[in-house]
């Protein structure tokens, strides 16, 4: 921490420890207060040994950093490798009923009341980057810790601001990441502005070579995301030639045709004009065009294809026989799937699932009609990110937004079965059903 230029008091403040590297100090506490297998192997923090009984650390000779909930409760750590050569870099804890890392942002809980007075929300990659702009006097700064973007993040931030600056790392997975949060944060009605540092270096790295102040200043004048963009295209396309500049232009229009305001985007197509040497009536007319033909497109897909959820449960059940192993117990009891435009589809992955042998491709297909089969074509071979793959850990959280819209659905028919009481002047049964929704 002295070298990384960490003063103690930071340190304290976020609370940064060592895990030792023995790997027994954590299990044995453990083990001393009296907590049961399941609640040592449930809370993530420790592993089972694959020989012999007992657990052992999962964190061991790493720096430690706490992760809260927006509530500031602890919910997981994150580890840093203290040890050259020692891999990974950063190891979380594993998810568990309490942590989804999908849906935590580190240092919010800290950043939150800063964020609504400032009205602005400093997205940084790592928790080095977020307490360095910390201690730099941003108190706006929350981090993705290396994950991709989604959207249960961008809504918690924007339940306290709706601007956005992003300051992820310049280098190439620094610059792809950015890419994909601006699609991500225009898509849930984020103002995004984009800092990008000079020099190669992460934003804690700037603040220790120029110095606070400099970095604050950087981060006010932090220009718009379709300038950002803009940079890169200019970077790709050769805008001397007018193949080039159209080029460009069209590498441009998929993000700025998310800004929903029809003055914002008047205003973006001059500044884009000026900026890459473009007819303005050129630019105006590709947003037109680009405008039409994304709602013919979004037309066909609601024909097409099911709700993102449904398709990557179902994508995640085809893609590994571990997914299907661990969800179909979860799933086949659920109400929910059973409204899934692909409901057929799933009850021929359940049935061959129910047969224990190897699971192919070619048998769930000869087990629909042809509209299902359609239907499943288009889910399997509809485009996703090239470095996205369906995971156990994605279906899980498939799984639980299905739970929360089914306790949901569940409390909105009781209100509404209170509320018919109440009419009804049944207060003895408008009491009883108010029994019913507070346990529910």
């Amino acid at each position: 921490m002295a070298k990384r230029g960490v003063a103690p008091a930071i340190s304290d403040e976020f609370e940064l420890g060592y895990a030792e590297p023995s790997g027994q100090l954590l299990a044995r506490a453990f083990e001393k207060e009296g907590f049961t297998a399941e609640q040592m192997e449930a809370s993530g923090l420790v592993l089972k040994r694959s020989e012999g009984p007992g657990f052992f650390d999962r964190f061991r000779g790493r720096l430690m950093f706490p992760i809260h909930s927006e509530q500031a409760a602890v919910i997981a750590f994150g580890g840093r490798a203290l040890a050259a050569g020692q891999e990974p870099k950063y190891l979380n804890s594993s998810e568990t009923a309490i942590y989804h890392k999908s849906r935590v942002l580190f240092n919010l809980h800290r950043a939150k009341e800063s964020i609504r007075k400032s009205g602005r929300a400093v997205l940084v990659e790592g928790y080095m980057d977020a307490i360095g702009v910390w201690s730099a006097g941003v108190r706006e700064v929350a981090a993705s810790c290396g994950t991709a973007l989604v959207s249960d993040q961008v809504r918690a931030l924007r339940r306290h601001s709706e601007r956005m600056v992003v300051n992820f790392d310049p280098d190439q997975a620094g610059v792809k990441a950015t890419e994909r949060s601006i699609q991500m944060l225009l898509e849930e009605g984020m103002k995004v502005s984009v800092l990008e540092l000079e020099g190669g270096l992460d934003p804690d790295e700037y603040i220790k070579e120029n110095g606070a102040e400099l970095y604050r200043s950087r981060l006010d004048k932090a220009p718009g995301y379709f300038l950002w963009l803009a940079d890169r295209a200019r970077a790709q396309f050769d805008m001397r030639t007018s193949d080039g500049r159209i080029a460009g232009l069209q590498f441009l229009l998929p993000a700025i045709q998310r800004v929903s305001d029809k003055l914002e985007r008047a205003s973006i197509a001059e500044e884009l004009a000026n900026y890459l040497h473009i007819e303005r009536g050129l630019v105006l007319e590709s947003f037109r065009k680009a405008a039409a033909e994304r709602r013919e497109k979004s037309l066909a897909k609601v024909k097409e294809l099911p709700r993102p959820v449904e398709r990557i449960l179902l994508n995640a059940l085809l893609a590994s026989p571990d997914v299907r192993r661990a969800i179909v117990p979860r799933l086949k009891p659920m109400p929910a799937w059973q409204q899934f435009v692909t409901r057929r589809i799933f009850e021929a992955l359940f049935a061959i699932q129910e047969l224990d042998g190897p699971f192919r491709f070619a048998e769930l297909e000869a087990r629909l009609g042809d509209p299902d089969k359609e239907l499943l074509a288009a889910v399997v071979f509809a485009d996703k990110p090239d470095d996205e793959e369906y995971s156990l850990v994605q279906a899980g959280e498939c799984l639980h937004r299905l739970e929360q819209d089914t306790r949901d659905a569940q409390r909105a028919a009781m209100k509404m079965r209170i509320g018919d009481a109440e009419r009804a002047g049944n207060m003895v049964e408008a009491m009883r059903l108010t029994d019913e929704l507070a346990r529910l």
